[in-house]
């Protein structure tokens, strides 16, 4: 049976090719499709070295030129650095305060069993189902009746109170995946209820906690709805929203504005490829031990 294998295989070798071309059929496919996701990126990079004219005529080619001033026109006069700096102060609060209240209640919720345990992780999941466009005239009020609108905490608050069912949802399912008995022994060398939190739960749970942490960033840097409701102030403007006022002008510096855009996204492209590692295995994780 051997022997007539291999005859088979030596008279006709090209029935061994379909593997490899399949494999080949599949890398082609896969690169076309990465370049046709990366072609509008790279048309707003290679756009944003250009000006009107060059940006016209030559659109998608390289710039004859590279106008890396129209970086610092964006950043200065176009005033995106100052809506940086907003987006970066807010995105860094919201998710802290994030992590720190989905953690200790997804840790309460998972190792401590009372009576309205389920009652009240049902409530946190019921905010999964409300969007936030619902909830903009309630909030404006509240807002203005609190004092905070047009202030940097008018999107912290609500950024933070609609992020927490999602956080708690995935460091729930993960914490009750953790083990008992890494409990039990911390508690037998004596640690707190506190002390077990910090030295064993979340040491294990920081994948979970870095996949939640870049899914709120991108939630937050990217939202513009409640920006443009409860910000009036050009002082305390989002970059979402200041990229937007930037292109409201009679006459539109396309150059500039892709600047813009492309000074939005570099944050972006850090923290994912800054916690890339921690993000796929925080998902995978999830994916066995859920």
């Amino acid at each position: 049976m051997e022997n007539l294998q291999i005859l088979e295989s030596s008279l006709f070798p090209e029935r061994q090719k379909p593997k490899h071309r399949k494999g080949i059929s599949t890398q082609i496919i896969l690169i076309a499709t990465a370049l046709i996701t990366m072609m509008p990126l790279l048309w707003i990079l290679m756009g944003s070295f250009k000006n009107n004219n060059e940006l016209f005529l030559n659109s998608f080619g390289i710039p004859h030129i590279w106008r890396f001033e129209n970086y610092y026109q964006a950043w200065k006069n176009g005033n995106i650095g100052a809506d940086f700096f907003n987006s970066t102060f807010i995105c860094c609060v919201s998710i802290i305060c994030i992590l720190l209240i989905t953690s200790m209640a997804a840790y309460i919720l998972s190792r401590f069993q009372f009576r309205l345990n389920f009652m009240i992780y049902s409530f946190f999941l019921m905010g999964l189902m409300i969007p936030w466009a619902s909830n903009l005239l309630p909030l404006f009020l509240t807002l203005k009746k609190i004092g905070v609108y047009d202030t940097y905490w008018a999107l912290i608050l609500p950024y933070i109170s609609f992020e927490i069912p999602f956080g708690v949802f995935i460091l729930t399912g993960f914490m009750k995946s953790i083990p008992t008995e890494l409990e039990e022994a911390a508690v037998i060398d004596g640690c707190s209820n506190w002390a077990i939190f910090m030295h064993v739960i979340i040491p294990l749970s920081k994948p979970v906690l870095s996949t939640v942490a870049i899914l709120t960033f991108l939630d937050v840097w990217n939202e513009y709805l409640f920006a443009l409701v409860f910000l009036s102030n050009p002082a305390h403007f989002t970059l979402s929203l200041g990229l937007a006022a930037f292109q409201t002008g009679r006459v539109q510096y396309y150059g500039i504005i892709m600047a813009g855009i492309i000074i939005s996204i570099i944050p972006v492209l850090f923290v994912y490829i800054l916690l890339q590692k921690q993000v796929i295995k925080g998902m995978t994780t999830g994916a066995v031990k859920g």
